[in-house]
């Protein structure tokens, strides 16, 4: 549940973040639906914006 937190540990960015926002990344790209309330949304948009992920995502990027 991410119910009431900035992100999955609490308020504090971590790996976990990380795996989950890439996860869903690739899932979107892939044509995966991803439940579209307000709170994964919002999940999500929060995750995106972490030069972390931007990082691990383009790391994976297929070139």
């Amino acid at each position: 549940r991410i119910s009431g937190k900035e992100f999955l540990l609490g308020d504090f960015f971590s790996v976990p973040d990380i795996i989950c926002g890439h996860c869903a990344g690739w899932a979107i790209s892939l044509g995966f639906s991803i439940p579209q309330s307000n709170e994964v949304s919002d999940y999500l948009k929060r995750v995106r914006r972490r030069k972390a992920l931007k990082i691990a995502m383009e790391r994976t990027r297929t070139k």
